[in-house]
């Protein structure tokens, strides 16, 4: 091997690794969950919620058994759309698919104080249900309207917006008129004769009212200046007031001079714009960059409080803001405040009485998104992508609930809706790919954010890498909550030659089998993944009798993490080279030498370890062959290392595992030479992990 195993005694103390939660806050109970879905696959892109806690929902699916009920308007698949209504407890009070062949798409859903549900999308069937007036190309867009009940349809309105425009936001008054909003050109959507602005200068955003029986509009007018605009939201208050949102590049955009941020700081920004209730009109419009940013705001969601408050969340870019709020006459930020990065989507927002606001979107983040205690999920767990959700309070300066949105065990996830009732219930709508599967499903949660939990677990990460990723057997994890164990930590001594399942009156259960502990506290708890883990892991915690909420994550063969040198995840490894003193910038290891690195979630050894083992010197179990080590430079140009040894950490526990590899001559030397390892492939890696290199 060129370099003994025993001598260096790395980890010998398994090193206590701290992340602080955010407080204070509510815990979240989650009082219904909901899927929807069929053999295909099923997507939510829009929600709504009325104050007695009905949820309206729009999608998509290609599932001919997607659950419809028996009198529903359209019981046979055609466009691949759907719309359903859930109770208050989460039973499906109707179902029903929308649309003819060969396809069409929901991305907006409301109703009105009779119950009757509006959705808002674009088709290419030239047979859409209920249409009157077919235009001559396709794809259009359409506004629907359904009973109550579900069983019919009331109108359906379709209409044109040219090449590159489309409808993307939809709203109803409290006497049932339809809004809607997006880009269209005026050779295509004729602005009527009255409207604010008759003209656009090539593809424009506009706002338009429907007439009550969807035969025609009441208005249409064109919203923008000199540069491109476009709207992606609407909201409506009680007078029939139409507030706009949208992305624009116009330095002249009308309005803004009574708005309150008056000047186009960056080369593209949101704005909100409020009109007359005519559409005749424009009361004011405010840009909502912050001047000096160097990123900018895009694709707005808003929403209004029952004051006339007026919320915007857009997704943003380095410093730009994301959420703010205006006074009612748009003269002054109430607050602005950035929630979430690394979205590019649009956020949905929604607000309480009380003028408390949530926000949700999808997100690429792996971390860094604030997550409370009592959160429904503490991290980010597999896949590129996933839901997000804040609660932020009516002054703007406090989170009163951060978590993240997936389902627990999926691979990815997108965010398709908030809501909230008049009893402050949160709920949240999205879609999902499982690890194991082809197929998405929608699902539906309603949170009560009023409870609290006496043992919360929060998050469960790669002890390594404090990843949130998939569970391998034998992986150390750190396991991050409120209530988890003793207020005084207690670290685990191993008895017999193994490390206890039980410590300081703590139990960790995956599936119910009781894991390996190292060290358990109130906040954290160190343990180690059964190495009889099946496909998907529940793990909870019980302390002093009373048991977590359980998070549900996929598990894989391996996942790997490397230890470093701060116990942070990244940065320095913590390795040894080949004269047995650790490496680092000031100690690097010379090219052709041999260096260790220890890891874990590479998975069972051969011959197979116990749980908990400590594993003997003498030891000879080894990795799966085949191991690769990749080293690289800032450019991820990778060359491979020979591995030398793989296997256990002689007199470390079961799930530690050791490397041995040596140092191509060809690597590019340096203080911070990146290093992954694979079997398949050792890179690309999620986690940043270094070691110096002479």
């Amino acid at each position: 091997m060129g370099m003994g195993l025993k001598e260096k005694g790395m980890f010998r103390h398994f090193a206590i690794l701290a992340v602080a939660l955010a407080a204070p806050c509510w815990a979240a109970e989650q009082m219904y969950s909901v899927v929807l879905a069929g053999s295909g696959s099923t997507g939510i892109n829009a929600m709504a919620v009325d104050s007695q806690g009905n949820a309206y929902i729009a999608g998509g699916t290609s599932s001919p058994d997607f659950p419809v009920t028996p009198g529903a308007y359209q019981t046979q698949l055609g466009g691949g759309t759907f719309v359903a209504k859930l109770d208050p407890a989460g039973k499906i009070i109707w179902a029903t698919f929308l649309g003819g062949k060969p396809g069409a798409y929901l991305n907006g859903v409301a109703f009105d104080p009779s119950g009757n549900v509006y959705v808002a999308g674009n088709t290419l069937s030239p047979n859409f249900p209920a249409a009157s007036v077919f235009p001559s190309r396709i794809p259009v867009n359409f506004v629907a309207k359904l009973s109550a009940d579900g069983s019919s349809f009331i109108y359906a309105s379709l209409f044109e917006t040219g090449q590159g425009g489309g409808i993307a936001g939809l709203a109803v008054d409290p006497h049932g008129n339809a809004y809607v909003a997006g880009s269209a050109r005026s050779d295509s959507l004729a602005a009527t004769p009255s409207a604010f602005q008759t003209q656009s200068t090539g593809l424009e955003g506009y706002a338009a009212k429907l007439k009550p029986d969807g035969s025609g509009w009441d208005y249409v007018t064109y919203l923008g200046g000199s540069g491109q605009d476009t709207a992606t939201s609407i909201a409506v208050n009680s007078n029939g007031e139409a507030y706009v949102a949208g992305m624009t590049t116009s330095p002249n955009f009308p309005g803004a001079v009574r708005g309150a941020l008056k000047t186009l700081n960056n080369i593209s920004d949101a704005f909100v714009a409020k009109l007359t209730a005519s559409g005749s009109g424009i009361y004011w419009s405010s840009y909502l960059g912050i001047k000096g940013a160097p990123g900018f705001t895009q694709f707005p969601g808003i929403a209004l409080d029952p004051s006339g408050g007026v919320y915007v969340a857009s997704a943003g870019w380095d410093s730009a803001p994301t959420v703010c709020k205006l006074s009612p006459d748009g003269s002054a930020f109430v607050y602005s405040t950035v929630v979430i990065t690394s979205t590019s989507e649009q956020m949905s927002l929604a607000v309480n009485s009380a003028g408390e606001a949530y926000v949700g979107a999808t997100t690429t983040s792996y971390g860094g998104l604030l997550v409370t205690p009592g959160a429904l999920e503490g991290a980010k767990y597999g896949g590129q992508q996933t839901g997000y959700v804040q609660k932020i309070d009516a002054t703007g300066a406090n989170v009163l609930y951060g978590s993240y949105f997936s389902a627990g065990s999926n691979l990815a996830s997108s965010f398709g809706g908030i809501g909230v009732d008049a009893a402050d219930h949160l709920y949240l709508a999205g879609s999902t790919i499982a690890a194991s599967e082809n197929n998405g499903w929608g699902n539906v949660v309603k949170v009560d954010l009023t409870q609290t939990q006496p043992v919360w677990l929060g998050a469960v990460v790669n002890s390594a890498s404090l990843f949130a990723w998939f569970l391998a057997p034998g992986e150390l994890i750190t396991l991050f909550g409120s209530g988890l164990g003793p207020a005084t930590p207690v670290t685990a001594r191993p008895v017999n030659g193994e490390m206890p399942t039980q410590l300081g009156d703590v139990e960790v259960l995956v599936n119910s089998v009781p894991a390996p502990l190292l060290y358990v506290s109130s906040s954290q708890i160190n343990a180690i993944v059964p190495f009889a883990v099946p496909a998907t892991a529940q793990v909870a915690v019980q302390f002093q009798g009373e048991s977590s909420n359980a998070v549900s994550i996929p598990v894989s063969s391996n996942s790997i993490g490397i230890f470093t040198a701060d116990g942070s995840g990244s940065g320095q490894a913590a390795a040894s080279n080949q004269d047995g003193t650790p490496n680092s910038p000031s100690n690097p290891a010379p090219r052709g030498s041999i260096v260790s690195i220890w890891l874990t979630g590479a998975g069972q050894t051969n011959p197979p370890l116990a749980d908990g083992e400590i594993t003997p010197a003498s030891s000879l179990a080894t990795l799966p062959g085949g191991l690769l080590v990749g080293l690289s430079g800032a450019d991820w140009v990778g060359v491979e290392g020979p591995v030398t040894y793989a296997g256990v950490a002689p007199e470390l526990v079961a799930g530690i595992a050791q490397v041995n590899f040596t140092i191509p001559t060809n690597v590019q030397p340096g203080p911070a030479v990146l290093v992954f390892f694979g079997w398949l492939s050792p890179w690309p890696a999620l986690q940043s992990v270094t070691m110096a290199v002479e």
